[in-house]
């Protein structure tokens, strides 16, 4: 008799970067500390399902690519520039298929960004970890992850900023019709004017 298929699983995450403006440049040019992060966003202890995050710097910087096995998965430097950072996350079943996730280290402030001061920033993606078949291995591993403290460890009340979008998205929708709507009425004035010009009998109605 074969083994019921586990159960899908997600997880919920977030990764980013903080930044910080130092007060002075140091002599090597650097104008920011920062640190870029992987972590959940509800606080769970991820260390049970992952192997290690590696994290894959600008290449001139010394060991360019830091592998991290321990939470907290992050890496912390100093620099002048922005650049795209790659985190690869490597689970504990090695047939699990790696994921790699891109962030575009932020040091300076844009409508992106959050900014508790006006020295610091936080530059955050939210994604979700989804396991829609998992093997033994990781149901195991999913299984021995101590409950989510429901504590949020995201920069950002996630939920609340996706009710937010679907309320732009939704006044759009009605923007949009309206638009749609006054188009359609000026059409048809235009299109009977240009009939009356013709001398020919005008049709009320939508145009074909």
């Amino acid at each position: 008799k074969m083994a019921a298929p586990a159960a899908p699983a997600s997880k919920p995450i977030v990764y980013g970067n903080l930044a910080m403006a130092l007060g002075k440049p140091l002599p090597s040019g650097h104008t920011h500390s920062w640190t870029v992060y992987f972590k959940s966003a509800t606080g769970e202890d991820l260390s049970p399902i992952l192997k290690s995050v590696t994290f894959k710097l600008h290449e001139s910087f010394a060991n360019a690519v830091r592998v991290i096995e321990t939470p907290p998965y992050e890496v912390s430097e100093s620099g002048w520039g922005e650049f795209e950072i790659k985190m690869v996350l490597t689970f504990v079943d090695p047939a699990e298929k790696q994921i790699t996730l891109s962030h575009m280290l932020k040091l300076y402030p844009n409508a992106d960004t959050l900014q508790p001061n006006k020295k610091s920033l936080i530059s955050e993606n939210y994604d979700e970890i989804v396991f829609l078949e998992p093997s033994e291995t990781m149901s195991r591993a999913l299984a021995s992850m101590a409950p989510s403290t429901n504590k949020r460890q995201a920069a950002r009340d996630y939920d609340q900023e996706e009710e937010r979008q679907l309320e732009v998205l939704q006044n759009a929708k009605v923007k949009l019709r309206h638009l749609l709507r006054d188009f359609k009425t000026r059409y048809q004035e235009a299109d009977a004017q240009v009939k009356a010009l013709k001398g020919e009998p005008r049709v009320e109605g939508t145009p074909a």
